[in-house]
């Protein structure tokens, strides 16, 4: 019963991204990527797929954390502004149950959109006569989706217990604060400050979204398996925020 809950929301959650006023952009900003990554490597035909993939993993880490943060802010905090929670509550639903179908249909939908967007990246690739995507590089960009999800429960999180315009300064900060941890904790040393530097390189190894900002040089050996390794610190961090955020509603709603 709990599980037919739970794929219930996650399929009313999947309906209202894919049909609301952001997925449909999202894919058309793609192209306009795609080609503009197809045009600026153009002018340097050695560097042409090695330019191709830099721009296309940085469209994906932008533009894919940038869905994941609007979809799971306003899947959650506007319904908790708006009082459409109390009544979805109303319903003999467990609130970790609801917070988990909310969550796995973000996923799906962000899933989904990562699959148009691989598709796109594949016909500018044949578009330019380089043929099929290496396995290296279909994991650097499918990475990425793992990102997304990551920060999908960031978002979920701050949502639970934040307002609208709270939640996404929130989950913006927490955002760039991982992409900034490994790049801090390289630069302060211990004459810095022990403590301080032995501080940034714990925060490192815990919250380091450079994880999934991989280069496709990076999957040339042992692909498959640091793609295996990384998507598990995903779902490490995933499941630590959406349990946060189930207890947040919960205590929040009581």
């Amino acid at each position: 019963m709990r599980a037919r809950n739970i794929w219930e929301i996650a399929y009313e959650t999947l309906y209202l991204l894919l049909r609301g006023p952001v997925f449909l952009p999202s894919l058309f900003f793609s192209v306009i990527l795609a080609a503009f990554a197809a045009l600026a490597s153009s002018w340097s035909v050695a560097e042409f797929r090695k330019i191709l993939f830099d721009i296309g993993v940085f469209g994906f880490h932008l533009t894919g954390n940038l869905i994941a943060i609007i979809w799971s802010v306003k899947i959650l905090a506007v319904a908790r502004m708006d009082g459409s929670l109390e009544v979805q509550l109303a319903s003999p639903v467990s609130r970790s149950s609801w917070m988990l179908g909310r969550f796995l249909g973000i996923v799906i939908a962000l899933f989904i959109t990562g699959f148009f967007m691989l598709v796109i990246w594949q016909g500018i690739m044949f578009v330019t006569a380089f043929g099929v995507m290496k396995l290296n590089e279909f994991l650097a960009l499918s990475l990425q989706i793992m990102g997304w999800c990551v920060i999908a429960a960031v978002a979920l999180f701050f949502a639970s217990f934040c307002g609208l315009v709270t939640a996404l300064f929130a989950a913006f900060s927490l955002w760039l604060a991982g992409l900034l941890t490994e790049l801090v904790s390289q630069t302060v040393h211990a004459e810095n400050g022990q403590i301080l530097a032995k501080t940034f390189q714990v925060l490192s190894r815990i919250w380091n979204l450079q994880s999934f900002n991989r280069g496709p040089s990076e999957f040339l050996e042992h692909g498959p398996l640091l793609f295996g390794m990384t998507s598990l610190y995903a779902l490490v961090l995933m499941g630590f925020f959406i349990s946060a955020a189930s207890l947040t509603l919960s205590r929040a709603s009581d």
